[in-house]
């Protein structure tokens, strides 16, 4: 995995509270869509993925949770009225182009990452930006992400 130098981490000694166990537990649900309008007042979390059946599993999550939930994809991040703040991403299956207009906060606000192939340095980074990162998307990176919002 790749250093980003932009996101050299405030502090030597921050805390790697913010990661979060992974655990096998997905559900399969219906097709991809926005879930969840009106269910509450909290901003919409936007999932940015090119895989199906990640969003697929992160839609019945995000209703297990009760918020509100839109998937977008990375041509998507290019049209001006897409809202890209309280974004979580889908690490594994963004280009690598877009991962660094990414991380580097240009072009969204994340929230969250996940995927296997986020180096442990980096992770660490991810922490102590209040980015919350899990290898896997499971129940409790959703529920972490709900919290946050609460």
């Amino acid at each position: 995995m790749f250093f980003h130098p932009i996101l050299e981490p405030a502090a030597p000694d921050c805390p790697l509270e913010k990661m979060i166990s992974p655990t096998a537990e997905t559900k399969e649900a219906a097709p991809c869509r926005r879930s969840g309008p009106g269910r509450n007042s909290r901003k919409a979390l936007r999932y940015l993925t090119t895989d199906a059946l990640n969003a697929a599993t992160a839609e019945a999550l995000a209703a297990r949770y009760g918020l509100d939930f839109e998937v977008i994809e990375p041509r998507d991040l290019q049209q001006p009225e897409c809202k890209t703040n309280n974004l979580l991403v889908d690490w594994d299956f963004v280009p690598q182009d877009y991962q660094e207009k990414l991380l580097n906060g240009r072009i969204a606000d994340i929230v969250g990452i996940h995927g296997y192939h986020v180096a442990e340095s980096d992770a660490s980074v991810l922490s102590c930006r209040g980015i919350i990162f899990s290898s896997r998307l499971d129940h409790h990176l959703l529920e972490a992400l709900a919290a946050r919002d609460a």
